[in-house]
């Protein structure tokens, strides 16, 4: 008899823990799901500032090519700003002629 009133405690502590579980799962999921919307939203503002100063980026230095063949100081000047100050990005300036070939690149052609 002690047997199965032991069993049947620790099955009622089990169903207990079971359901306080779930419970718990079940109120956290507005609050994930809210911070999975944050997330996405920030990524999407810095998507967008990224996307602005590169593009900035690109008219300044469009605006500098003045006639072929580019003038190699162009060259060296953009390379810094797409090699060293954002090393982690991988951000390729190059420019080609209206038959494909290439005419300059930042980093150099491959």
């Amino acid at each position: 008899m002690e047997r199965k009133k032991l069993i049947r405690r620790i099955a009622t502590l089990a169903l207990i823990v079971f359901i306080v579980s779930i419970l718990i799962l079940i109120a956290q999921d507005p609050y994930r799901n809210w911070q999975w919307k944050n997330h996405l939203k920030r990524m999407d503002d810095h998507l967008e500032s990224l996307t602005a100063n590169y593009q900035q980026f690109l008219s300044k230095t469009a605006e500098k090519i003045k006639s072929l063949p580019v003038d190699p100081g162009i060259i060296a000047q953009a390379r810094p700003e797409i090699l060293q100050d954002r090393p982690r990005i991988r951000l390729y300036l190059w420019m080609s002629d209206m038959k494909g070939r290439f005419i300059f690149g930042a980093p150099g052609s491959l």
